[in-house]
């Protein structure tokens, strides 16, 4: 790892280092600790999990700039990553699951892209949350939780909780309640639910009076069906419909057409709304 960290101010670029792997936390530093912490913990889960060398598996330097004024929130954009400071409070735009689903934008934009249409733009939403939530739970298993954001309401990015959509006005069903098409990150809720129920499990009634019962199949695996699903079938231009179909190809490749896991897929887009039970 490089133990160097770029601030980008208003008038130059300046280098923030440290003499060793110890950074100390005062008041100069601490923004690019939390960056870098937080993106070196997005290298090793993807590369740990999926032996992936950084985003572009190729092992491209990670490029970050923090305090940065042309954003209003935390972006990937042209090979690097930018973490402006809102409202004067930059900590918030650093933390695990935020800087995670950036990297995770990162590494859609080198598989499937996912640009190419309203809905193939609220999956990348989705599956930038998945991982960003994947990775917080990797380096924080005790503490992590399925809500994105929740230091950050009043800083440019939007709060998404996974596991109640509904809660912050996001949808849990295609179509449903909360929809908003032309809204990636509204939208991109769908996915975010449709992986919640697949991790922890979970019943009730959609949007539209189906009833689903989800037994959980665990963070590991569900990952995995995402990442398959991500950077094997899907395409520029998919669509949920194409998701649900890339999602069941790769969990039958994993764990086979009648498996747990497969079962458990198919059913859970079903409570989302997406195809059939």
């Amino acid at each position: 790892y490089s133990y160097y960290y770029t601030y980008y101010g208003s008038y130059s670029t300046n280098t923030i280092s440290s003499p060793d792997t110890l950074w100390r936390l005062n008041s100069n530093l601490r923004y690019g600790v939390d960056v870098h912490y937080a993106l070196e913990s997005s290298y090793d889960f993807f590369f740990q999990k999926f032996n992936r060398n950084s985003y572009d598996n190729s092992g491209h330097a990670l490029n970050s700039y923090i305090n940065y004024y042309g954003y209003t929130a935390a972006t990937y954009s042209g090979a690097n990553f930018y973490f402006p400071m809102i409202n004067g409070n930059n900590l918030a735009q650093a933390t695990i699951e935020i800087v995670g689903h950036e990297y995770a934008h990162a590494v859609i934009s080198k598989t499937a892209a996912l640009t190419g249409g309203a809905e193939a733009r609220a999956l990348n939403e989705g599956f930038s949350d998945i991982f960003g939530v994947a990775i917080d739970f990797f380096k924080n298993p005790t503490t992590a939780n399925f809500i994105i954001g929740e230091r950050t309401k009043a800083n440019g990015v939007p709060s998404r909780n996974m596991g109640y959509p509904n809660l912050v006005g996001f949808p849990s069903s295609y179509l449903g309640t909360n929809y908003l098409a032309s809204n990636y990150y509204n939208a991109g809720a769908v996915l975010n639910y449709w992986f919640y129920l697949l991790v922890n499990g979970g019943s009730g009634t959609n949007d539209f009076g189906n009833n689903y019962q989800i037994n959980s199949i665990g963070l590991d695996a569900a990952s995995r069906i995402a990442y398959y699903a991500l950077t094997t079938f899907l395409t520029n231009s998919s669509n949920y419909s194409s998701c649900r179909t890339a999602t069941i190809a790769a969990v039958t490749n994993l764990y086979g057409a009648c498996s747990k896991e497969a079962k458990e897929v198919t059913k859970a887009w079903y409570a989302v709304n997406v195809g059939a039970n």
